[in-house]
């Protein structure tokens, strides 16, 4: 009995390891970054999605966009993009400080929606999520960016996608309230 329980525990604690970083909020890390070029390669890339079309990307001295994986994910998201703003136009979704889409699950959302509509909403939102991570990965990777970076790749996004947003639409501010764009 003894030896099953240390087991369990031994289990328990090396299998938290894997899911430590993923609740862990690190402090971004700006100073590895070219900032500036990537704020106005950012802007340009979410002022794109938003309008519905692929952005001309090009390589900077201090940056490099110009990949296939980028081209692939912001096509992606170009597709789904009216998808998405209709999540956020009708407040059942918001822009979080992370970078990523969520689906508020809030009563008026269930009694607003069908259960196939929500499964739908859910797809979009997961290929959304599967998309700008990808971005924001290969963004890290292609530049030789630190890990340490990617919080910070990922405000700087949050930070485009804001400016870019129809108002009304919902997003996270810095006490981590959802709130409208004026």
């Amino acid at each position: 009995m003894k030896n099953t329980a240390l087991f369990m525990v031994i289990i328990f604690l090396a299998g938290c390891q894997t899911f430590v970083p993923a609740f862990t909020r690190m402090k971004p890390a700006y100073e590895e970054l070219p900032v500036e070029t990537l704020k106005a390669t950012v802007l340009q890339i979410e002022q794109a999605v938003q309008e519905g079309r692929v952005p001309e990307l090009t390589d900077k001295p201090d940056l490099k966009v110009d990949t296939p994986a980028i081209r692939q994910s912001i096509t992606a998201r170009v597709s789904r993009s009216e998808l998405v703003n209709q999540l956020l136009d009708r407040g059942f979704a918001w822009e979080r400080r992370n970078g990523h889409l969520y689906i508020l699950r809030s009563r008026e959302y269930k009694q607003a929606t069908t259960r196939r509509e929500r499964d739908r909403n859910a797809l979009i939102v997961t290929g959304e999520w599967d998309d700008r991570w990808m971005m924001y990965e290969n963004l890290r990777k292609v530049n030789g960016f630190s890990p340490r970076t990617l919080t910070a790749i990922q405000r700087i996004f949050h930070e485009a996608r804001t400016e870019v947003m129809r108002p009304g639409q919902l997003y996270e501010n810095a006490e981590g309230d959802p709130v409208p764009i004026q």
